[in-house]
């Protein structure tokens, strides 16, 4: 009888044990819908020629990025055209770039750079 009562015990404690872990992976997949994925710790940002002020731009937020344990690889270009041509090609790597206004016809730009390109100034760069 006394052995009926341990099972019983081991029984309760593993359904217990069953639960916890379900409530921990159902919290954790709602903060993943909720937040979503953390975001990337190395981003490639095209800058521009060799000793440009787009490349010097670049080179602070890298140190600025860094602080925050951001690795921000910069890559050297020929300019704003080899810019946005980079970031239109998903296999150039190039997640970030700096591109001047008005490089581009509204009409002909990419969504996302007319939904997150500003200029310096404050006004789109693009608009449509």
């Amino acid at each position: 009888m006394h052995f009926h009562n341990f099972n019983a015990s081991k029984r309760t404690v593993t359904l217990i044990g069953a639960a916890v872990v379900l409530v921990v992976i159902a919290l954790a997949a709602t903060l993943l819908v909720i937040i979503g994925p953390a975001p990337p710790r190395t981003i490639t940002m095209a800058t521009g020629t060799e000793g440009s002020a787009q490349q010097k731009f670049g080179e602070r937020y890298r140190a600025l990025l860094a602080a925050h344990g951001v690795e921000l690889r910069l890559v050297t270009t020929e300019g704003s055209v080899d810019n946005l041509q980079r970031l239109n090609d998903p296999s150039s790597g190039v997640s970030v770039a700096f591109v001047q206004a008005g490089l581009t016809e509204p009409a002909d730009a990419p969504d996302f750079l007319v939904n997150a390109m500003y200029s310096i100034g404050g006004r789109p760069s693009v608009g449509r």
